[in-house]
């Protein structure tokens, strides 16, 4: 819809999830308008955008980027230029992957603590610090241990998406990723049982439906 209006000399910095196929599609649209695409995707969460302390994946021209510094610094604690473009979105695929595939072993691992009698409302401060521990960890733990699902924070069908595009990233260049793969099968079972809209801690109703 911005195309029309587009201008010689202008930059455009997104700043959503795409595919690295469709941000290469759009970059090189803008490019025959002589218009730079920076493709800046971010991490760090609804609290993250509040504070002012994200992290921004940027892909494009490195002058660019430094050029844009006074804008990320606004909405970020550090932005990385990871490339050309289109390396700022397959950055932030694969910590998708990461927080998705995650997710569900933390659900598995709470669903077995609960069934070998552990309080699970322990579980986050009592694996903290520890090589286990990780921010979602932290965040997801103590809702699954306690199914208060609200106010929603990450939800199923965005990060089911995400995790997807980092399975097709992967089909691209034929790198098998079977645990990203089965985890994405269980996201997805879990968005079609109706909680596409849920946060992503209602994984774990999936895992204690499964028990035996």
């Amino acid at each position: 819809q911005i195309e029309p209006f587009l201008t010689a000399k202008q930059v455009i910095i997104d700043f959503s999830s795409l595919s690295v196929e469709q941000t290469l599609s759009l970059a090189a649209r803008a490019e025959q308008k002589q218009v730079q695409w920076i493709d800046s995707p971010v991490s760090g969460g609804t609290v993250g955008a509040e504070q002012g302390t994200l992290v921004i994946f940027a892909g494009g021209d490195a002058q660019t980027i430094q050029d844009l510094s006074l804008i990320y610094n606004i909405l970020s604690q550090r932005v990385t230029c990871m490339g050309s473009t289109g390396t700022g979105q397959a950055t932030k695929i694969c910590n998708q992957l990461i927080v998705a595939a995650n997710s569900t072993l933390i659900a598995e691992a709470v669903a077995l603590a609960s069934k070998a009698g552990v309080d699970t409302r322990l579980l986050a401060p009592a694996l903290a610090g520890g090589f286990a521990d990780s921010k979602p960890f932290q965040i997801l733990s103590p809702r699954m241990a306690t199914h208060l699902f609200e106010p929603v924070q990450w939800k199923v069908q965005t990060l089911s998406k995400d995790l997807n595009n980092a399975v097709q990233l992967a089909a691209q260049h034929q790198l098998d990723i079977p645990v990203a793969a089965r985890a994405l099968q269980q996201l997805q079972a879990h968005q079609q049982q109706g909680y596409a809209e849920a946060d992503l801690a209602s994984v774990i109703l999936q895992v204690e439906q499964k028990a035996k």
